[in-house]
Formats: structure tokens, sequence, C-alpha cells
């Protein structure tokens, strides 16, 4: 149990502690560690702190509701875009129930949501990175690398990708040009 702790703890003692209880819960009182885990979720006024406290809910239902773990996920994803951890457990389970649809539902929601042009421009940045990298959809990548591209108009490295592909690979300078 120690063991699996330490690995969800990413190498910071201060959590383990609490992640030690997560592991150890039982089929009698994992409805209440999970309600504890959502509730700290709610209240978190810090978009890491909630996909965290999401994230330990996700880990316990899925020994004990599988059913649940889609959803709870899902408000890990929504609460911080920016968490790794989120997206990658998120996105594999949508990705290997054939449902990538949904991704991009959900991060189009994320993205409405943020009221901030620069908040935007940095979720748009991760989720194309996301789409060109690990689901290898290039166009969808680099519609939403547009998007942060317009939004911020600084991000250079979105702006060097659109370049290789539009011009290089592709030879479309004028799209380059417009951008």
């Amino acid at each position: 149990a120690y063991a699996r702790a330490l690995q969800s703890s990413n190498g910071r003692a201060g959590d383990l502690g609490q992640l030690l209880e997560d592991v150890q819960v039982s089929d009698t009182d994992w409805q209440d560690r999970i309600g504890l885990l959502l509730r700290a979720g709610h209240q978190s006024a810090d978009a890491s702190q909630k996909a965290v406290a999401f994230l330990r809910a996700a880990r316990i239902a899925r020994r004990y509701a599988p059913h649940e773990v889609e959803g709870l996920l899902a408000q890990a994803y929504g609460a911080d875009p920016s968490s790794t951890a989120a997206a990658a457990l998120y996105e594999t389970l949508l990705v290997e129930s054939e449902r990538t649809d949904r991704i991009l539902d959900e991060q189009r929601r994320v993205l409405e949501s943020l009221k901030e042009p620069a908040a935007r421009a940095d979720a748009a940045f991760r989720f194309g990175i996301r789409w060109v990298l690990r689901h290898q959809n290039l166009d969808l990548g680099a519609q939403l690398l547009e998007e942060a591209l317009r939004l911020d108009p600084t991000r250079t490295p979105a702006f060097a990708f659109l370049r290789d592909a539009y011009g290089t690979r592709s030879g479309d300078w004028n799209r380059v040009v417009q951008l």
C-alpha cells in the first residue's frame, strides 16, 4: 500500500499520508472517502487542487464503482485543463472506448468556460499539442493551435508548428502569411 501511495504522490511527501489513506480504503468506507474528496474538490478555489481531489476520488472509484470513474475524470479534466494526469487518464478512457469526439466536446466546453484570453490561449495550445502528439490528428491540432495563436499572437511554438504544417509540408504559404 505504501508503494502505491508513494507512486501516486509523484515524489511529494506532503501528500503521502492522504494518498496512503486513499489506497487503504475498504469496501465499507470507500464511499465516505470519495464523498470527502468530492467535497474538497468542489470547495477548493485552486484549479490544481480541485483536479487532484477528483483524480484521487477516481482512483478509489476504479476499485469499487468503475461506472463512476468517467464522471470523476471529466470533473478533474474540466477543473484543470493543464493537468497532464487528468488529461492522460480521461482522454485514454475515451479513446479506449472509441469516443474521441467526446474529447473535443469537452475541450470546447472548457474553452468556452474560460473568460480570460490568456487562459483560453493556454488551454487551446495545450489541447492542440495533445491532438497532434497524443492522438495523431494534425488537422484538429492545427485548428486549436490557430485558436491559441489568434488569442495570443506571442505563442511562437504554435506559429512554428503551423508554419511547418501549412507552409513547409503543404506549400500553402498564403495561409502562413494570414497567420
